[in-house]
């Protein structure tokens, strides 16, 4: 079990790593330190997180740490495991949504403890000092161990700093992952479309920025607060094949990468709302629409060039 007298090594300064680290001091973890090697980063780790120690090399964090936490990007963790040498008695972990605890196989030759532990959270290089502790309230910390008692105790470092631990099979890694990136990266993706069509159309970008930021606060308040079925707007809720047609085929003049998103987004709004067959259960001439409107959507997404 890790109190507060541990010594915690985070291998990795980047947006998890440094949220992480200021986190952890946060919680009374006093012995904390993390790896950097740009002087520009390594000044402002020094500035903001004094309490936090900072080592230039993976190796002499190791060596002082009970407890190592990897937040390197993925395809490093493998030699950031293989070029360190390890101690019996330490705990070593990755932070990586989509990959096994066992790609630090080489670490555990050492008899050390390997898991994994991922916050189901996304964060930014800015860190607020104000408010960074909230980041982990709630959030989602998928764990998993070779040993049970490196499990007992990252559960407990989870609640500790506000997470829920849970534990995902290593065959659904992948999906729980690209759920999470859907959620969070993707939707930015998709959000740019929409800040690039308006500024397209003359609108300034704060006044894009006031749109997009007003309609997708109410829209996650109201998943949040009702559930994502009653969130539903849009034309296709009333029947109003004109303006789904008319949106398509000024998105194929905009873009046809911007068009294929809009088609698939409406076929499986379409798919899962199931609004067809539940406003029209007798066929009349809105259900040949549905289905005009649908084959052109499978057209959009076969060839949206």
């Amino acid at each position: 079990m890790f109190d507060h007298n541990s010594h915690i090594g985070i291998i990795g300064s980047g947006r998890l790593g440094s949220n992480l680290a200021t986190v952890l001091s946060n919680h009374g973890y006093d012995h904390v330190s993390i790896t950097c090697r740009n002087l520009e980063s390594k000044r402002s780790i020094r500035n903001f997180l004094p309490e936090i120690r900072v080592f230039d090399s993976n190796q002499d964090l190791a060596n002082h740490s009970d407890l190592v936490i990897i937040c390197t990007p993925d395809k490093e963790i493998t030699l950031v495991a293989q070029s360190t040498t390890w101690q019996p008695h330490q705990s070593v972990i990755h932070c990586c949504g989509p990959l096994s605890y066992k790609v630090l196989s080489h670490v555990a030759i050492s008899g050390a403890s390997i898991g994994s532990f991922h916050p189901c959270q996304t964060f930014t290089r800015n860190i607020d000092l104000s408010s960074v502790n909230e980041l982990f309230h709630g959030t989602l910390i998928n764990i998993s161990s070779d040993s049970p008692q490196l499990s007992e105790s990252l559960s407990a470092l989870a609640h500790q700093i506000g997470g829920v631990p849970i534990s995902i099979s290593d065959e659904l890694r992948p999906l729980y992952h690209v759920a999470a990136v859907m959620t969070c990266g993707s939707l930015a993706a998709l959000m740019s479309i929409s800040m690039s069509i308006w500024q397209k159309i003359g609108l300034t970008e704060s006044e894009a920025q006031a749109a997009l930021k007003t309609l997708s606060s109410t829209t996650l308040a109201n998943v949040h607060e009702h559930g994502i079925l009653s969130s539903l707007t849009g034309p296709i809720l009333r029947d109003d094949f004109e303006t789904i047609n008319s949106h398509i085929d000024a998105l194929m003049t905009y873009s046809p990468d911007a068009a294929a998103i809009y088609t698939l987004l409406s076929k499986i709004t379409l798919d899962n709302s199931g609004l067809s067959t539940t406003k029209h259960p007798v066929p009349d001439d809105s259900t040949n629409r549905y289905t005009d409107l649908i084959e052109r959507i499978s057209s959009c997404l076969e060839s949206p060039q």
